[in-house]
């Protein structure tokens, strides 16, 4: 258990400084008047960009596209979670991380745990 608060440790450390170069970089970005210009430039092209994304994607038929792609989207998301579990359960049975489908084709996975906060 030690050794997971040592790295936790060290990853909190990182990420303040890793945030405080991130701050540093901004400022000085943002204290370049050329970059402010071509930022701004972008900034308001992205807006027009935006504007005529919103006007194609309104018209008949593509709102029924998104609509389709979303589901499509939650549906890929929901099968991979699905997946996800079916490989620890695999690695747990028959402690291998490899599996040879039907098919004859041959994957290597690695899982990986994310670490959150209890509320």
């Amino acid at each position: 258990m030690s050794n997971i608060a040592k790295y936790i440790s060290t990853i909190q450390k990182l990420k303040v400084e890793s945030n405080e170069a991130k701050a540093m970089l901004d400022d000085a970005l943002e204290n370049n008047s050329e970059y402010r210009e071509l930022a701004e430039a972008k900034k308001n092209s992205a807006r027009e960009c935006a504007i005529v994304k919103e006007q194609i994607l309104n018209e008949p038929g593509n709102t029924e596209l998104e609509q389709k792609l979303k589901s499509l989207r939650q549906e890929m998301s929901e099968e991979k979670e699905m997946l996800s579990q079916e490989l620890a359960v695999h690695l747990a049975k028959e402690g291998k991380s490899e599996i040879t489908l039907p098919d004859g084709t041959t994957y290597t996975f690695k899982l990986s745990a994310t670490l959150q906060a209890k509320n």
